[in-house]
């Protein structure tokens, strides 16, 4: 899938213990969600920070932080999968009549 989003993160909601820095750079995980419907502002993406395997277990809310609209789509939307494919095989017999 291809799709560019314009967001607006709001600073003040940034939770700074989980800014992580690596030398002298910073980074900040985000998860941004593409909704197929907009709201009253004609907006259809949504911010948040990104949540560890712990807080997704626990329910935990998401700690909104900003919001913005998708501004161009390829038009196709891929769903990931997070199972493990798995091989699939088939038996073929076949009556050879020689």
């Amino acid at each position: 899938m291809a799709a560019i989003a314009q967001i607006s993160i709001d600073l003040t909601k940034i939770d700074q213990s989980r800014v992580i820095v690596k030398g002298k750079n910073k980074y900040l995980n985000l998860d941004v969600l593409i909704r197929d419907e907009v709201n009253q502002y004609n907006q259809n993406v949504a911010v948040y920070h990104s949540q560890n395997k712990e807080e997704r277990e626990a329910k935990e809310t998401k700690n909104y932080v900003g919001n913005g609209k998708a501004v161009w789509s390829k038009g196709e939307i891929v769903v990931v999968s997070s199972q493990p494919k798995v091989a699939q095989t088939q038996e073929v017999t076949a009556d050879l009549d020689f």
